[in-house]
This record gives structure tokens, C-alpha cells and sequence, in this order.
């Protein structure tokens, strides 16, 4: 749950905090990123059930934590981090330019939280305006339904403090989370974002 003190704006905004999404699709509606699974680890079973709001300092407790909370609400099975898609994600975020890599996975990016939970939250807050009955991509959507993606398997972030963030009036943590596969794919949103259960 987000801080009731904390905005959250889309896109190219000048706001405290920044949030964009990557749409990641091929011209057959599947995605094709790949990630070597020896580099990941899962620090999750499917039956583990986190607390909202806990971190202990390390990112990556602190993304699997929040993403699999959410992801087990929404019958997808835990993500496990991948050292080869953090790696990525901190070579985008070192730049500290606002905006997507342009890279093989999906991509979910935030700027001015606080802490990465706050961030996850935020993704997770969009789910408000998915319109279950017409399923497809949105802009507002994006974060969240590539957060909950079912055939996604693996994550990797990592957050540079940028001075500036070039393309925003942000400065300060800059959170880049890579996915694979990638989320947001095509004609695959049936089958892949299900409702919360309650």
C-alpha cells in the first residue's frame, strides 16, 4: 500500500516520483528474451506468503518480497532473481537517463521512492485501472500487469543514485527491473494477468 503522501505519475511527468513501463511483443505476440538460468536463484517457494512492507536492506529480498506478494494474489508463481538481468538493469540505470533500454526483456522503471517496496507498490496500485473485460496494454496499466505476468520467471533490478536523471526534474534512486521473459506480450493478457483473489 502506497504512502498516502507519495504521487505517483506516468510517463514523462515532472513529478516527485516517475514510473514507465516497456511493452515487449514480437510480430507472431511472443516474446523472445532469454536469460541464463544458471544465474538465477529462487528465494521464494510458492507457498510463502510475505508481508507487505517488510525489507531487510537487500534489494534483492526487498523486489522478490513485494513482487511475489503480489504475483501469489494474482495466481502467478514467485519470480527468482537473475544476476545477468541485475547486471543489465544497472548498466541502464548507471546512466541515469529517464527512459527504456530498448532491451530484449520487459522493463519496469521508477525514480524518487524512497525504497524499492514503495516502488513495487506503485506498479502493483495500477491494477485500478485494468479493465479485466477488455484486456490488452495500457499505458497506466503496464507496470502492473508486467509485475503480475504469469510466464514471467525471473527478475533482476538495481538502482543508481543519480545527481540528475536526465529527461526529468527527479533526482536521487533511479529503479530499473528487468523481466524475463517479458510481460505485456501480444494477445497473451488473458491468459497471463488474472484477477486478485480475494
Amino acid at each position: 500500500m502506497l504512502a498516502t503522501s507519495v504521487t505517483t505519475m506516468l510517463c514523462y511527468t515532472t513529478a516527485t516520483i516517475v514510473l514507465s513501463t516497456i511493452r515487449c511483443s514480437s510480430a507472431s505476440g511472443e516474446g523472445s528474451a532469454t536469460a541464463s538460468p544458471s544465474t538465477s536463484r529462487a528465494l521464494a517457494l510458492a507457498t510463502w506468503t510475505p508481508r507487505p512492507g517488510f525489507h531487510n536492506g537487500s534489494l534483492e529480498s526487498e523486489i522478490l518480497n513485494s513482487t511475489n506478494y503480489y504475483r501469489s494474489r494474482h495466481a502467478a508463481r514467485p519470480v527468482a532473481w537473475n544476476s545477468t538481468l541485475a547486471h543489465f538493469a544497472q548498466g541502464w540505470a548507471a546512466g541515469c537517463i529517464w527512459g527504456h533500454s530498448g532491451g530484449p526483456y520487459g522493463e519496469n522503471i521508477a525514480a524518487g521512492f524512497v525504497n524499492a517496496t514503495l516502488a513495487v507498490d506503485a506498479w502493483a496500485g495500477e491494477e485500478v485501472e485494468y479493465d479485466y473485460e477488455k484486456e490488452g496494454f495500457s499505458l497506466a496499466t503496464g507496470h502492473f500487469t508486467q509485475l503480475v505476468w504469469r510466464d514471467t520467471t525471473e527478475v533482476g533490478c538495481a538502482i543508481a543514485q543519480c545527481q540528475s536523471l536526465v529527461g526529468t526534474k527527479v533526482h536521487g534512486a533511479y529503479l530499473v527491473c528487468e523481466y524475463n521473459p517479458a510481460g505485456n506480450v501480444g494477445r497473451a493478457f488473458e491468459a497471463n494477468v488474472k484477477a486478485a483473489a480475494d
